[in-house]
């Protein structure tokens, strides 16, 4: 009879080890260990949104802001099933310290290197943008509805 050793045990309980969370990973981002459930995912996510909102850091705001967007798109990805499982094949099948670094942030890649509109320039620059209704089709509209209530008080009136 074969005595069972300590590497056998250790290789029997392998597949029960927890993953390693690459550094830079939407799961370092959350502080979350790879087997997290759903539920957990959610109450870590809603606790890291309240803490680091922008509204509640008025100094540092801008650094807030790329710490809730970090927080938000690694979220996306984490409850997500798909998503989240293409996430786990590619950071699992990284062989080396780089291709890990690379497959760990490549979940900001979708919308980080996408430039974000400057809000008060948009609306300073809106009637170039989005012009509204052309004057002849106002004043068109206009001479319609005077012509169709003076047609309403003749034909009270009369």
């Amino acid at each position: 009879m074969r005595r069972i050793g300590y590497a056998d045990r250790y290789n029997s309980f392998s597949s029960m080890r927890p993953k390693p969370v690459p550094e830079g990973s939407a799961y370092a981002v959350l502080g979350v260990s790879r087997e997290i459930d759903e539920a957990s995912l959610r109450a870590t996510y809603k606790q890291l949104a309240r803490e680091w909102h922008p509204d509640r850091h008025q100094e540092g705001r801008e650094q807030a802001e790329q710490r809730f967007q970090e927080i938000s798109e690694a979220f996306q990805i984490l409850s997500d099933e798909v998503k989240r499982r293409a996430y786990d094949t590619e950071l699992d099948a990284a062989r080396t310290v780089e291709e890990t670094k690379k497959a760990a942030q490549r979940f900001r890649a979708t919308s980080w290197n996408s430039k974000v509109p400057d809000v008060a320039e948009r609306l300073k620059n809106a009637k170039r943008e989005e012009p509204g209704f052309p004057p002849h089709i106002i004043a068109g509209a206009l001479v319609l509805v005077t012509g169709n209530f003076i047609l309403m008080l003749n034909w009270l009136g009369g």
